[in-house]
């Protein structure tokens, strides 16, 4: 995400503790547990981020996964086939899957986590209030008899 990251602010409707989804995998569960009990306790978690929360976690499982497979697999797996003759030989090594699946996850992850404010920089931004007793600079409405003259528009 580009640009200055948004303000993470307390909501006013913000959750308790929510149990994980049934559809979530084991490791996402797991870190829905971790991730909720967090953005709770900072009252920053809403019906509205739910959404998000679950995909962070289904990313972080994701990223889970393909480090086990890779542990077990290694970075390159080897490409086998079979002869005629039926013998199998080794034709080649490739890039485990896993690698380029453990990157995509850790980016989306990383993206969300900014997302809910689950990152330390992110964390540490200040939150704001909705109402700071200030005008919106943006409140204003369209005069349709002033078209061209000055007062053309007015402030709510």
């Amino acid at each position: 995400m580009k640009g200055r990251k948004p303000e993470v602010r307390v909501a006013r409707d913000a959750l308790g503790e929510v149990p994980p989804p049934e559809w979530l995998g084991d490791y996402a569960q797991a870190y829905w547990v971790e991730v909720v009990r967090d953005l709770s306790a900072r009252k920053i978690l809403t019906n509205d981020n739910l959404p998000s929360v679950a995909s962070y976690c289904i990313a972080l499982g994701a990223v889970r996964e393909a480090e086990e497979d890779i542990r077990e697999l290694g970075r390159v797996v080897k490409t086998y086939s079979e002869t005629k003759s039926g013998d199998v030989i080794l034709t080649g090594v490739k890039p485990n899957p896993a690698v380029k699946q453990r990157g995509d996850a850790m980016s989306l992850a990383l993206r969300l986590a900014a997302e809910l404010g689950a990152t330390p920089i992110s964390r540490s931004r200040p939150s704001l209030p909705d109402d700071d007793g200030q005008d919106d600079l943006f409140d204003f409405e369209v005069d349709p008899t002033c078209y061209g003259q000055p007062g053309l528009m007015r402030q709510n």
